[in-house]
């Protein structure tokens, strides 16, 4: 996500040049919403209720004022005005299960991200490009687009242990019962990230064992404590 930032901005602040062309209101308005595949997705949508709906739109221009205020160097402001183009952006329903855009997969907030950034701008001028050096040492520069991403596909040996119906892994221990687990949401990692500021701020020490595993347990981010 950094790297992503990086080329959005230049000493500090965010390049509105990679951006495009600001947009009138209407505009959004004109678009609406768009259904989003979840074949699209990191997660190809197995860890979501069978009947989501997932929707997106192009920001609009107070969104990108805002998001334009990031500061860079601080990783905990650049998750929140990551968080605040997805919330704005995305909306997500399902008949059977109560859903947020807090319910979806951190890693499906990338490709998010970038799905959304696309609809609101869709010149073809309006690249996002990051700088790379090889091993050889040579500097290029690598356009960030979806196409381009290579996304990971889950094992056999653990696929076995999931269950469609919870759309979580179940896995029995010999000594400790079972074990339920799923890729931790953006809610989760919300309730982590507030978790990491208030001990910082009381100058407490941070469970670091806490922060690795706990949103990997399956748990829900409403009764997250």
């Amino acid at each position: 996500d950094e790297e992503l930032y990086s080329g959005m901005h230049r000493n500090g602040k965010v390049n509105m040049d990679n951006f495009g062309p600001a947009r009138a209101e209407k505009a959004d308005v004109i678009l609406g919403w768009m259904d989003l595949s979840l074949e699209s997705l990191p997660s190809k949508g197995r860890f979501y209720p069978n009947d989501i709906s997932i929707k997106i739109r192009s920001a609009k221009v107070a969104e990108i004022r805002h998001f334009s205020t990031m500061d860079e160097n601080n990783i905990l402001d650049i998750d929140e005005k990551l968080n605040s183009i997805v919330e704005s952006c995305t909306s997500v329903s399902s008949k059977t299960t109560r859903m947020s855009y807090k319910d979806l997969l951190e890693e499906d907030r990338f490709a998010l991200i970038l799905s959304i950034r696309d609809l609101t701008f869709p010149e073809p001028e309006a690249t996002l490009k990051v700088p790379f050096q090889d091993k050889k040492g040579v500097k290029h520069e690598i356009e960030i687009k979806r196409d381009y991403f290579q996304y990971f596909s889950i094992p056999s040996e653990i696929q076995k242990y999931f269950d469609n119906d919870t759309k979580r892994f179940h896995i029995q221990t010999r000594n400790h019962g079972e074990i339920v687990m799923r890729p931790p949401t953006i809610g989760l990692m919300q309730e982590v990230t507030k978790y990491i500021r208030e001990r910082r701020d009381q100058g407490l020490e941070i469970d670091q064992s806490l922060i690795q595993v706990a949103p990997y347990l399956g748990g829900d981010w409403r009764t997250f404590n």
